[in-house]
């Protein structure tokens, strides 16, 4: 008898678990709302699609994602070699920190290129090199050691951000002596 009992209570107990114990109403009325709130959340996208379609809030969205047209971004800094050693030297990440999203700009002189990073020289004794990684193929490295060259890189949202920070050559010119 009590092995029949205690069979019961575990049934009993697997169905209501299946089943549930009722509430369904708040249950539905949880799933309405949250229909509901993901209708609004599309909508939403879709006024934030339209506004960019009519060119409103086009250049933060140009910032802030997707590839930019670097040769004629207007960068909203513009950097020597040695300036972004500096940086770089109190905070690894102030690229990001300052600038997520934007276009910089840096100005040097080209030292090397390393496996298509372009060293640009700096006058720190202690860091006498910053490196840029930029899209530069074998046989246009050679073309660059000792010229000026300007770079501009649009800075990741974040050390997350998908899209790669490339540094893309838009001028060279000889180097003042």
């Amino acid at each position: 008898m009590l092995k029949k009992l205690l069979a019961l209570l575990v049934v009993l107990g697997l169905m209501v678990s299946v089943v549930g114990c009722g509430d369904d109403k708040k249950d539905k009325d949880k799933d309405k709302k949250d229909k509901k709130d993901e209708k609004k959340d599309e909508k939403d996208d879709d006024k934030k699609a339209d506004k960019d379609k009519t060119g409103a809030d086009k250049d933060k969205k140009e910032d802030k994602e997707g590839p930019v047209d670097l040769a004629t971004a207007k960068p909203v800094a513009t950097l020597t070699a040695d300036e972004m050693n500096a940086e770089n030297a109190k905070d690894p990440n102030f690229l990001i920190t300052k600038y997520a999203g934007k276009v910089v700009e840096v100005n040097g002189v080209v030292d090397g290129v390393v496996r298509g990073t372009i060293m640009l020289k700096t006058s720190d004794k202690k860091s006498p090199i910053v490196g840029c990684p930029a899209d530069v193929k074998d046989d246009k490295k050679d073309a660059l050691i000792g010229k000026a060259v300007q770079l501009r890189a649009r800075i990741p949202t974040s050390e997350l951000d998908p899209v790669p920070m490339t540094w893309k050559v838009i001028s060279v010119k000889d180097a003042k002596k």
